[in-house]
């Protein structure tokens, strides 16, 4: 199955996958911690019984995408971390609260009933930064990696360039 194979990556990479249905983003490979709160979550996959895991810590997280020349680095607040997985999910909702724009329609599938109107298959944090997804086996993902050690100094010294926050700092409840 696709997610099995996204599971599996290449080495040192992650996976962001567009989700639609997951009431936050549950990050994965690929990011690195830079704080946490003292709140936990549980998170419960397409199986209740096979697809959950219990006290998963939340907080604020940083990932890299090399895009092209130049590496774009995501900061994500109130993200639940589920590091054991190759796979971060990437909330639709979430990301909409903040004003990021996710269409992840197909490229060869139409957004409405007028003439010519197709998806843009993208991810746009900012009105300057479009990241285009991959059509894999119809998720719609892009690669992301751990920032390395280097540039985790320039986060936290603020000297790192082309960080877009993507998430809300203020505490997220999606029933809301």
């Amino acid at each position: 199955d696709m997610l099995g194979l996204l599971a599996r990556g290449p080495k040192n990479r992650g996976t962001a996958v567009s989700d639609c249905g997951a009431d936050c983003i549950v990050a994965g490979f690929g990011w690195r911690m830079f704080y946490l709160t003292n709140r936990k979550a549980n998170i419960i996959g397409f199986d209740a019984e096979a697809a959950r895991k219990d006290g998963l810590p939340i907080g604020g997280g940083i990932t890299a995408i090399d895009h092209g020349a130049t590496t774009i680095y995501l900061v994500a607040h109130e993200v639940v971390f589920n590091t054991s997985s190759f796979i971060t999910l990437l909330s639709e909702y979430q990301l909409r609260e903040y004003g990021c724009i996710v269409d992840s329609i197909a490229l060869h599938h139409k957004r409405s009933h007028k003439a010519n109107d197709f998806g843009k298959q993208c991810f746009q944090p900012t009105k300057d930064i479009t990241i285009p997804f991959k059509n894999n086996g119809a998720l719609m993902t892009f690669e992301i990696r751990e920032p390395t050690p280097t540039e985790m100094d320039a986060f936290h010294a603020k000297t790192l360039e082309n960080v877009i926050t993507i998430t809300s700092d203020k505490p997220w409840v999606p029933e809301e």
